[in-house]
């Protein structure tokens, strides 16, 4: 059995979808425009045995983990993913809109089980972890590939700040 922690970013132009195993420490990084990435997002999300953890996961990272399963363009991923966001649609809706699979992971999401309604920087503030952050890149601007190492590392903390919550909770 293996647990990871997960967390996704969207962008006009990238996807991506990041994950630690909470036991080894070792990460698994994938981008939407690599190739075959949807194929190896699914064969990743099948591991037998495997829970995936994540933080206010179940309302938006499982429609856009099922969005990049589906072969849908990062366009399409962000449109979803705005969807959700500025217009408050239910995940179960954005399913159903936009024919999107259910992947049936195992899967806690850690806002559901949390002591308090606040964000995750909220709880990495309480936490003292060492670094809280913003996302360093406005949510709606195309980023180049140089600019891929920023978002990534800004994904890995997030992640870093869920998998220190979940040992907290």
């Amino acid at each position: 059995m293996s647990t990871w922690i997960y967390d996704t970013e969207t962008l006009p132009n990238r996807t991506l979808f990041c994950a630690l195993d909470d036991e080894a420490g070792e990460w698994f990084d994938l981008w939407l425009h690599e190739p075959g990435a949807p194929e190896r997002l699914k064969k990743f999300l099948r591991q037998p045995g495997a829970t995936f953890v994540g933080f206010n996961s179940l309302s938006f990272d499982r429609v856009v983990v099922a969005a990049m399963c589906a072969g849908r363009s990062s366009s399409d991923v962000k449109r979803i993913a705005n969807d959700l966001i500025e217009n408050e649609l239910a995940p179960w809706q954005a399913m159903r809109k936009y024919t999107l699979p259910d992947m049936g992971f195992d899967h806690i999401d850690l806002i559901e089980v949390s002591p308090s309604f606040v964000g995750l920087k909220a709880y990495g503030a309480r936490m003292h972890m060492p670094l809280l952050q913003d996302m360093p890149i406005a949510h709606d601007q195309e980023i180049t590939a140089e600019q891929e190492a920023t978002v990534l590392s800004y994904c890995h903390n997030d992640v870093l700040t869920t998998q220190e919550l979940m040992r907290r909770l």
